[in-house]
């Protein structure tokens, strides 16, 4: 488990505990005896020490600025420890009062400037590697104001700030407990107004110790100001008991594991830097009588460490803005390079398009695009539709249609998201995808599904239709085959004679039905490339194969003149109008005077090709089954039943349709179909 998940050591949290039940035993046993001042000053000696040791464990837990915050804590407690050290090396020692001013005094003077350190960090600058040099010029500026101040005060002669030292509030406030209490003030202000969790979290959890340290001072001076004092007094036993709180809130310390991850390494606010020098010169003003160089050394300090931070800050920001022109020639190019188009809108008006943008409007370059509305490039009945998509949060994919610059439209999906901005309106940034050709490919797809599906029952039909047709020749051989012996055993010769005709009329009806069904399967595999075609000269052609049926039926041809052209294969396109005639002139029924017609008539953008007759008609429930393979609505006709499944499958692998009309019975049939026209 690593240093910021492992709990509060049992030790570290005992440890307060034990020193304060010491010191408390040697305020009752001791009293103010050497023994008991020795005791007292190295019992809170030790309390300061383990502050400042669970301090900077608190640090080693932390990351950015909560880390800098306890370091500067651990060395506050640091200083005051030092500070109390001296303490012991007079009274106990050297045997003599601390004097005052001395170098006691000043150390608890200066216990504040980490604090106030603390106080001014902030979360404003991201990571630097090495030494971060902001960091450390702030903090000299920081430390030569107090020591400055503090070196006035207590080591001048005849400063100009002595007589605070002196000075008392209320009866028993001094300087310390001013700026204890100021402190503690500071914390909690910052703990309830700074808006970065971080820093009010650490604010908050050092704001107890501040004020029971603050509490500890005023009832020292307090007890001071009304009795005599000495060192190993109960007044003593308060500093201790503060310092175990200090000790006690940096053990249980926890940063919040969302903001541990921000590992900034964070600067004193921007206006410290600036005030400290002028702070400086205030106070070396009146000293530079008496001291003229520690005034100079400190006032020349102050200012080199402001110009120094200043010129760091000026080639950060160099630095920092030449990675901003880096990173945003890095963006510009990827926008520039993505497929997809992509742009910004402020209440529909384009303020910014990538080329692929431009590519997929069909225009030249993205200024084009720049400044016209959205709705300009959205078909003109659907733009009341897309106008409640100009304002809204994050979308989902939408598809929508767009008009090129030459009038095409191509389909694309969009989505957008609403972004932040100065300008007034809603701004969204929108990518979209040309999805024109997927689309057609998925239509494309859908249209092969279907005709997979539709061949696939077509071949169910065909396996059932081929089973049936030929299997009723075979049951015919086989039942006359025993007719056939039976004639033989008898030695009539007459009905053997008429039985093997039957047998060779079964055989024959099963080669027509095979060769057709042979015909049928070679259609869809031979087909001679595409020519440009007459249909009237196929028409004539087609009329004088089937000649000798339509004289034996008396049957008169009519082939309209000026017929279009058309475009595919010759020989399997003669066969289509030479079986048409041919049905027409087996279904004529005793109709008197026979009539076909082959034409033409539009119907819209299409030309509608057709052969007429006059003869039995269909009735409506019949006009799909006609086309199926060995169907026959007239089970005596002659023929296999495949040459109107022959016709339709020649018509749709040329990409045409054919269907049937017919009013019913006894009103004549068309056969319609459509071709490919050959470009004129």
């Amino acid at each position: 488990m690593s240093d910021r998940a492992a709990g509060p050591s049992p030790p570290l949290l005992a440890a307060p505990f034990l020193i304060c039940a010491l010191h408390l035993a040697s305020v009752t046993l001791l009293g103010t005896s050497p023994a008991g001042s020795l005791a007292s000053n190295l019992l809170q000696a030790a309390a300061g020490g383990l502050a400042a040791f669970a301090s900077f464990g608190a640090a080693r837990r932390s990351a950015g600025c909560a880390r800098s915050f306890w370091t500067l804590v651990g060395v506050a407690f640091v200083i005051w420890t030092m500070g109390q050290a001296t303490y012991v090396y007079h009274e106990n020692w050297v045997g003599e009062r601390v004097p005052q001013p001395s170098w006691t005094h000043f150390l608890f003077r200066l216990y504040g400037a980490p604090l106030v350190m603390a106080l001014l960090i902030t979360q404003n600058e991201p990571e630097v590697r090495g030494r971060d040099w902001l960091r450390i010029l702030d903090a000299a500026q920081v430390g030569i104001l107090f020591l400055f101040f503090y070196f006035d005060l207590y080591f001048v002669p005849g400063g100009q700030w002595q007589g605070l030292t002196l000075l008392y509030l209320w009866g028993f406030f001094d300087l310390s407990d001013v700026e204890n209490w100021l402190l503690f003030a500071a914390f909690l202000v910052r703990s309830r107004l700074s808006r970065r969790p971080e820093e009010r979290q650490a604010s908050l959890r050092l704001s107890p110790y501040l004020l029971a340290y603050a509490l500890s001072s005023s009832f020292y001076n307090y007890a001071f100001r009304t009795r005599v004092l000495r060192t190993g007094d109960w007044a003593d036993l308060v500093f201790t008991a503060s310092l175990g709180v200090g000790t006690l809130i940096a053990a249980l310390w926890r940063p919040d594991p969302v903001v541990a991850e921000t590992r900034g390494r964070l600067p004193v606010v921007t206006w410290a830097p600036a005030v400290l020098p002028l702070v400086t010169l205030g106070l070396a003003l009146p000293m530079a009588r008496s001291e003229p160089m520690v005034a100079f050394i400190a006032v020349f300090g102050s200012v080199a460490c402001f110009g120094a931070r200043l010129l760091i800050t000026l080639y950060r920001r160099r630095q920092l803005m030449e990675a901003l022109q880096a990173s945003e020639s890095r963006y510009a190019n990827l926008l520039d390079l993505a497929p997809d188009a992509i742009f910004v809108h402020n209440d529909g008006r384009i303020s910014f398009a990538n080329p692929a943008t431009a590519r997929v409007l069909g225009l030249a370059s993205p200024a084009e695009v720049a400044g016209r509305h959205v709705l300009e490039f959205a078909p003109p009945e659907l733009r009341d539709q897309y106008a409640p998509l100009m304002v809204g949060g994050q979308s989902a994919p939408t598809p929508l249609v767009v008009v090129r610059k030459d009038g095409s439209r191509r389909d694309i999906e969009a989505i957008g998201m609403k972004m932040e901005s100065d300008e007034p309106g809603t701004t969204r940034l929108v990518i979209a995808r040309d999805v024109t050709e997927r689309l057609h490919a998925q239509a494309e797809r859908e249209s092969l599904i279907r005709a997979l599906e539709a061949k696939n029952a077509e071949l169910e039909r065909f396996t059932y239709t081929v089973s049936h047709d030929l299997r009723s020749p075979l049951v015919t051989i086989g039942s006359f085959i025993s007719h056939v012996e039976a004639a033989a055993e008898r030695g009539d010769a007459a009905s053997l004679r008429r039985d093997l005709d039957r047998i060779r009329r079964a055989a024959v009806k099963m080669d027509l039905l095979l060769k057709d069904l042979l015909e049928l399967s070679r259609i869809g595999h031979v087909l001679s490339p595409a020519e440009a075609i007459p249909l009237e000269s196929l028409a004539r052609e087609a009329e004088a194969l089937v000649q000798g049926r339509l004289v034996a039926r008396g049957v008169q041809v009519e082939i309209q003149s000026g017929l279009p052209m058309v475009r595919g294969d010759r020989v399997r396109l003669i066969e289509v109008l030479q079986n048409l005639l041919d049905n027409a002139a087996k279904f004529m029924g005793d109709q008197k005077r026979p009539r076909v017609e082959i034409g033409a008539r539009g119907e819209g953008e299409d030309v509608v090709f057709f052969v007429r007759d006059n003869g039995l008609g269909i009735d409506a429930r019949h006009h799909d089954r006609v086309f199926g393979l060995f169907d026959r609505l007239d089970s005596g006709a002659e023929g296999t039943g495949v040459g109107l499944a022959l016709v339709k499958r020649i018509i749709e692998l040329h990409g045409g349709r054919i269907w049937v009309e017919s009013a019913g019975e006894g009103a004549g049939s068309s056969f319609c179909f459509t071709l490919p026209l050959a470009p004129s």
